[in-house]
């Protein structure tokens, strides 16, 4: 499976979804059962997984007008299991930034991104 197929089949739309419903999350390891179960469900692997999150932050950027140059870049290691965590706290971290930007719930927000996939 390719970033794009990862983006437009369930693994985009239920991460970005699922960070938003059941965030933020108390801790890491129900962070990590969330990425689990939203990569089990899309059949999405962990390399595929990492490039579309990395995608997704373009994308939200794009529908919330935030400017990318101010907006911190999440730092990417060797792990792939932990680039994946470290990635969903930024994202749902740049959603609620992104909401309180367009002066709009995260839901809206999610929902302009999913659209755009």
């Amino acid at each position: 499976m390719d970033t794009n197929a990862a983006l437009q089949n369930e693994f985009g739309p239920a991460a970005l979804r699922g960070l938003v419903e059941y965030g933020p999350f108390d801790t890491e390891l129900g962070l990590e059962l969330g990425l689990s179960l939203w990569l089990h469900r899309s059949a999405t692997g962990l390399e595929d997984a990492r490039r579309a999150m990395l995608e997704l932050r373009s994308v939200i950027l794009a529908v919330s007008g935030l400017d990318s140059r101010s907006e911190p870049f999440p730092l990417i290691g060797r792990q792939v299991e932990l680039d994946l965590v470290n990635l969903a706290n930024y994202l749902g971290s740049l959603v609620s930034r992104a909401a309180e930007h367009c002066e709009c719930a995260p839901e809206v927000v999610v929902e302009r991104a999913i659209a755009q996939l």
